[in-house]
């Protein structure tokens, strides 16, 4: 996965005007597991859930979510819940807590 920066950078901008947020970015890994890669690790960023959905044979198979630790270099697991039409995630591993999340316009 690979993400232009002048397009990730046009999406922040894109959504801030709705009164959104960008908190992730979702890929596929065909015939691989949905697992971060070593191409995933060294072009990610500590803010972002990386969402991965597996894919085999073209059907899709597991979907995961990850976080990146700079401090560890490593990705962590992050459970994905959907709740009333709404998805969200929560760190699956350790005690470290993330950056805080950005206020969205409108709320405290």
């Amino acid at each position: 996965m690979k993400v232009d920066p002048l397009e990730l950078l046009h999406a922040d901008q894109t959504a801030r005007e709705k009164g959104l947020d960008l908190i992730g970015i979702y890929h596929s890994h065909p015939n691989h597991p949905a697992e971060p890669s070593e191409f995933d690790r060294s072009h990610a960023t500590s803010w972002f859930t990386y969402v991965i959905q597996g894919v085999q044979e073209g059907e899709p198979q597991e979907l995961t979510a990850w976080r990146f630790d700079e401090s560890t270099q490593r990705f962590e697991a992050e459970e994905i819940r959907v709740q009333s039409g709404r998805a969200s995630s929560r760190r699956l591993q350790g005690e470290k807590r993330r950056a805080p999340r950005r206020e969205r316009r409108g709320e405290p």
